[in-house]
């Protein structure tokens, strides 16, 4: 109950105001604008081919399958493995959050802000 009560006491001018904060912030911003960038790099690359390279998309593969319906199919792979990634990578920048919580939290206990 101590933990809580002392996470409650914390400022967040202190928080903010902390170099790891920045970081943090510094961190979570990469990893969400390049996994951004390379969701939406795949997703609209459908529009792109299918419409300057159509007869890509038209190569038979296997019967009716094509590698049109390979690459749409694989949006959905795409898609969970670009979640998968940012699972990883925000709980490392969770981890490092509590670590600077943790930090300052003797600090709020000691009404030294």
């Amino acid at each position: 109950m101590k933990n809580i009560e002392t996470r409650e006491s914390l400022s967040w001018e202190a928080i903010h105001a902390h170099p790891e904060f920045a970081l943090l912030v510094s961190k979570r911003r990469s990893v969400t604008w390049r996994l951004f960038a390379i969701s939406m790099l795949f997703f609209f690359s459908i529009p792109v081919i299918a419409t300057y390279f159509p007869q890509l998309f038209r190569i038979q593969i296997l019967g009716p399958i094509n590698i049109g319906f390979v690459f749409l199919v694989a949006q959905y792979f795409g898609g969970g493995i670009v979640a998968w990634r940012y699972a990883i990578h925000l709980k490392i920048v969770d981890a490092l959050a509590e670590k600077l919580v943790q930090s300052l939290a003797p600090r709020a206990a000691n009404g030294t802000n």
